[in-house]
């Protein structure tokens, strides 16, 4: 990133405006651009990577009592709703992406 947390944190834009060169503000405007399009990229990556998990617990749910999902005796098999239930009582902090998964 080109400025720290702390620097956007602290950051008065009307200050900016008011205070400060038209150069500075336009070396503001291109840190801020460069750090929009660094974090949008880690974001992307930390909701794909969520996405990833989310998708292999609704499989590893699938598999249950040692029938492949698709082979197992139709009284065994959980439906998808049933699954989603119960992942996300064993991991609430991703019930959300089990209900909506991001787009």
């Amino acid at each position: 990133m080109k400025r720290t947390i702390d620097q956007w944190r602290n950051c008065k834009p009307s200050t900016m405006v008011t205070q400060q060169s038209e150069a500075a503000l336009t070396f503001a405007l291109e840190d801020a651009k460069s750090d929009i399009q660094e974090l949008y990229q880690a974001l992307e990556k930390i909701i794909a990577s969520r996405q990833s998990l989310v998708d292999a617990l609704k499989k590893d749910c699938q598999v249950s009592n040692g029938f492949p999902h698709g082979s197992r005796p139709k009284k065994l098999k959980y439906t998808d709703a049933q699954c989603i239930q119960v992942l996300a009582i064993r991991y609430p902090h991703l019930s959300k992406e089990l209900q909506d998964p991001p787009k």
